[in-house]
């Protein structure tokens, strides 16, 4: 019976992120949801009982991916005529022609949102450096570690110089401003990650400059 609970919620959650495809009012795809929301968190409960840790976990996890994904994808999340959303074009989904004034680059999300996860990705770099340290483990080391090194490299020529060549081309100040992710992706770096970043913001500023000259 704990099978076909479970079956139950996930169906829930699948119909909610179709939502977007009909064609019907804000509003109503907006109750749906959390209809569908409410159902999913009482078949996980279903599913969990009679167990009291269980279904504290199924509520949280079910409360988490049901939240999570409506403030990620949708403008679902609306409190006292406020939208949350983690995309500027969820956010102004109500307004009256804002959404139509952002540029498509402007659409994603905006830039403390966006450094604060560029930030995040060096931070799980350095937890997972200090965590090889704890008794027990060998310690870092690039031999024994090469997944990780790999990681941070990626992660520097991915976003590094993905927001420099992106922030220098559409004329962004460094890091659109955000000075404390800057310098938190940086020292998780060791530098790397500035040093990437102000070239690639470097060389596309000269390249701009020699083509408007």
């Amino acid at each position: 019976m704990s099978n076909a609970f479970i079956i139950a919620a996930g169906l829930c959650i699948v119909a909610g992120g179709f939502l977007d495809y009909l064609k019907v009012p804000l509003e109503s795809k907006r109750r749906i949801y959390w209809y569908l929301a409410a159902l999913t968190m009482l078949f996980a409960v279903l599913a969990a009982y009679p167990d009291p840790a269980t279904i504290l976990a199924a509520i949280g996890v079910m409360l988490i991916a049901t939240v999570g994904w409506a403030y990620a994808h949708t403008p679902y999340i609306r409190i006292r005529g406020t939208i949350y959303a983690f995309q500027p074009l969820h956010k102004n989904a109500e307004s009256e022609g804002d959404s139509a004034k952002l540029q498509r680059h402007e659409q994603i999300a905006t830039p403390p949102k966006i450094w604060w996860i560029i930030a995040g990705f060096g931070l799980a770099f350095d937890v997972a450096v200090c965590s090889s340290f704890l008794p027990g483990r060998e310690g870092f080391s690039f031999h024994n570690d090469r997944e990780l090194v790999l990681y941070m490299l990626g992660f520097c020529l991915l976003f590094a110089v993905g927001m420099g060549y992106g922030e220098a081309k559409f004329r962004y100040p460094i890091a659109q401003g955000q000075r404390l992710q800057f310098f938190i992706a940086s020292v998780s770096s060791a530098g790397l990650f500035a040093v990437v970043y102000l070239s690639a913001y470097r060389l596309t500023s000269l390249g701009s400059s020699r083509r408007d000259n």
